[in-house]
């Protein structure tokens, strides 16, 4: 850890970040429609399976990727849809303190 005295100690849980798909992509609880539900795969049927994994492939696309690229840089994370719906606002913060960002902080 680059700044132990500024973020909460580490854990021994190899996750790095975890969000609902279908709150990432935009899909979920007041983002554009949809809910969480919208990241579940069902791939039982095998009529509908190409279907589902070309829809699945398009919110990542047009969703997921945009959420992480947004999230990921300190200058953007602080005005964007990960940020404003958190459940986890102080993550953020020793996030942006790991990065030497505590200018960002108050935002």
């Amino acid at each position: 850890m680059d700044h132990p005295g500024l973020v909460a100690a580490a854990t021994d849980r190899d996750l790095v970040c975890a969000h609902l798909l279908g709150y990432a992509a935009g899909r979920a609880n007041g983002y554009l429609y949809g809910d969480a539900a919208d990241g579940d795969l069902h791939l039982t049927d095998p009529a509908s399976r190409e279907r589902t994994m070309t829809a699945l492939v398009a919110i990542v696309r047009e969703g997921v990727l945009p959420w992480f690229a947004e999230a990921s840089d300190p200058d953007t994370i602080v005005t964007s849809r990960a940020a404003d719906y958190t459940s986890d606002p102080v993550a953020i913060a020793e996030w942006l303190a790991s990065r030497e960002r505590l200018d960002l902080v108050d935002a």
